[in-house]
C-alpha cells in the first residue's frame, strides 16, 4: 500500500508536467515530493535521499526526456542492488502498445497516459503496494 507519508520522486522535463504531476499526487494527501527534470538529475535525487535516510518510495517518471529518457532511468533502476524494487510508473503521451517492449513492460509497476486526469492517479495509487523494506514509517 502507497501511505501518505510515502516519498515520490516526478521525472518530467516540461515544468508544467511536473506541476500537474504533483498538483494530483498533492491532491491525493501526499507531501513529500522531489522534482527532477530528466533522468540524470532523478538519479541523482535517489542517491541523495538514500544518504538523507530518506529514500525516495515511488518513481512516476516521463518517458522522452534527454539524455535519459525514461526508459533508461527504469533499466538502470532495474538493474541496480539498491533502488530495483521501487515502484515506477511511465507516465507519457505515446501509446502504450507503441512503445513498450514487453521486457519493458514487466518492469513497469504502471503506466499513465497523457493527458491524464487526477481520478487516474487516485486509482493508480489505490493498486501500487511499496516493498516491505520501502515502506514509509
Amino acid at each position: 500500500m502507497v501511505g501518505k507519508e510515502t516519498h515520490l520522486l516526478i521525472v518530467d522535463d516540461s515544468r508544467t508536467m511536473r506541476k500537474i504531476i504533483r498538483k494530483c499526487l498533492e491532491d491525493n494527501g501526499f507531501t513529500h515530493i522531489t522534482e527532477a527534470q530528466q533522468g540524470t538529475e532523478g538519479w541523482q535525487k535517489l542517491e541523495d535521499s538514500n544518504k538523507s535516510g530518506h529514500p525516495i518510495q515511488l518513481i512516476f517518471s516521463d518517458l522522452l526526456m534527454p539524455p535519459l529518457d525514461g526508459i533508461a532511468l527504469l533499466k538502470k533502476l532495474r538493474s541496480s542492488a539498491e533502488f530495483k524494487d521501487i515502484p515506477f510508473v511511465l507516465i507519457t503521451a505515446e501509446d502504450e502498445s507503441t512503445v513498450l517492449s514487453a521486457e519493458v513492460n514487466e518492469m513497469l509497476n504502471g503506466y499513465v497516459r497523457k493527458p491524464f486526469s487526477s481520478d487516474e492517479i487516485t486509482n493508480l495509487l489505490s493498486t501500487l503496494a511499496l516493498p516491505m523494506s520501502k515502506r514509509a514509517a
